[in-house]
């Protein structure tokens, strides 16, 4: 009787104090997580919808340890007929104090180098829960990424962040190696830096795939750093997309940052494909004024849908300085198709910049942008522009909105073109377009 009252009288002190929703969750999972218990370790089994639960943990390692070392054997995951290992965390995972998620030089399956390791070609779901993984790295180390995933693995990550990780080689939160087939699902990148080097937030390489839904790449630093008349350190991409695809799906890209030099400083992608659809990309900038481009892609195929592009590149260049890559996007024989969405309130030198590529632009809004809107370097670029509308962009000094040189090719077709001007416009061909400047009516058919 003494049991049962005790019972009640704390289920009434929690409703009090719960809300409805939260309390509901807790009675529902009352049962089911044992008392200290931190990680449990699940099985899906081959045709099932339910995991198998293995065991819960009150450590961390102990946990992810033994989760590793089933996903990590073929023969355990075949006889048990198992199809992946879900893991589920049931609070935020900190590293120690020294940066470490092993107190174990050895690390075992699931740990390498201090860092949260997945072998090749396991099978595995983490389920964050809402919570974060925090390596809490306040300098670089030697492999300081948060998690590495290793070649072949398939991972689908769930709900909660990553974030501290700080490296002076690749990745700073995710190394994603080659064949690896990567799903971040409202899964937050936060505040993971590199010295010097690419990835501050995701590091990509060799086929691998990286599906993100929804979730935020924020914050993230690149520590790069310039050394007049010397070599520059120029670190690419807070995240970095070499030889692999990936794909993101109402992602947020806020405020991620570096000290001088940083090519691509959001997305650097060099012989890839990058899709992003209904995106957000904003307050993106260096700390000095020697940046460069927001978005870089070099023997890269980049289609962007619905995506906005708000508000970066506010770094303060002095009137007189020129030539410092302050680039929105940055295209080297490569192919861009942009489909909807807003460019406004970005700054710098060029919001797209063409060499050697090829580009399709349709129904999106370019306005109140302090920076040429569009530079086409040479002949072989060929750019077409549709059902677009542009106004009230302003370059610097005595520039033009709209720059092309050595016989590039633009056409505009159904656009409204406001206030636009141009350089060299015996290169651009403006069909039914309306404008509102004489100079802006030159190529008109």
């Amino acid at each position: 009787m003494k049991k049962i009252f005790a019972i009640i009288l704390t289920i009434c002190l929690l409703s009090s104090a719960l809300s409805v929703t939260a309390f509901a969750a807790l009675l529902e999972n009352f049962d089911e997580i044992p008392i200290g218990a931190v990680l449990r370790v699940s099985a899906l089994k081959k045709g099932e919808e339910t995991p198998v639960v293995l065991g819960d943990y009150t450590d961390f390692e102990d946990g992810w340890n033994e989760a590793m070392e089933i996903a990590g054997d073929v023969r355990t995951m075949r006889s048990n007929n198992y199809d992946r290992i879900v893991v589920d965390i049931y609070t935020d995972w900190e590293a120690n104090k020294d940066g470490q998620f092993s107190d174990d030089w050895v690390g075992g399956a699931g740990f390498d180098n201090d860092t949260i390791y997945i072998p090749a070609k396991a099978q595995v779901t983490l389920n964050l829960n809402g919570h974060t993984i925090n390596r809490g790295l306040t300098d670089d180390e030697d492999d300081g990424e948060v998690i590495c995933i290793n070649d072949d693995a398939d991972v689908i990550i769930n709900d909660g962040t990553i974030k501290g990780g700080f490296s002076n080689s690749e990745g700073g939160g995710l190394y994603i190696e080659g064949g690896a087939n990567v799903t971040l699902n409202n899964v937050n990148i936060e505040e993971n830096s590199v010295r010097a080097d690419d990835g501050a937030g995701i590091y990509m390489y060799g086929g691998s795939t990286l599906t993100m839904n929804g979730g935020c790449v924020s914050r993230n630093y690149m520590d790069s750093k310039y050394i007049p008349f010397a070599d520059s350190i120029d670190p690419y991409g807070v995240v970095y997309v070499k030889d692999s695809t990936a794909i993101f799906n109402g992602v947020t890209f806020d405020g991620n940052y570096a000290d001088s030099y940083a090519d691509g400083l959001v997305i650097y992608a060099v012989g890839s494909t990058v899709k992003m659809n209904q995106c957000t990309v904003s307050n993106n900038a260096t700390k000095g004024y020697a940046s460069e481009e927001i978005i870089y892609a070099k023997d890269s195929s980049l289609t962007i849908t619905d995506t906005d592009f708000i508000n970066n590149n506010k770094c303060k260049v002095p009137d007189n300085v020129y030539g410092v890559g302050h680039r929105l996007l940055h295209l080297r024989d490569s192919d861009l198709s942009m489909a909807g969405g807003t460019i406004s309130q970005n700054s710098g030198e060029e919001l797209f910049h063409f060499y050697d590529s090829m580009a399709d632009i349709k129904g999106v809004t370019i306005t109140d942008n302090t920076a040429v809107v569009m530079y086409i370097n040479n002949g072989n670029e060929v750019v077409n522009m549709t059902e677009c509308t542009l106004g009230n962009n302003t370059p610097k000094g005595t520039l033009k909105a709209i720059r092309i040189a050595n016989e590039g090719t633009l056409t505009m077709v159904d656009c409204i073109l406001g206030d636009t001007t141009f350089s060299n416009p015996a290169y651009i061909k403006i069909t039914t377009s309306e404008v509102s400047r004489e100079e802006a009516v030159i190529g008109i058919d």
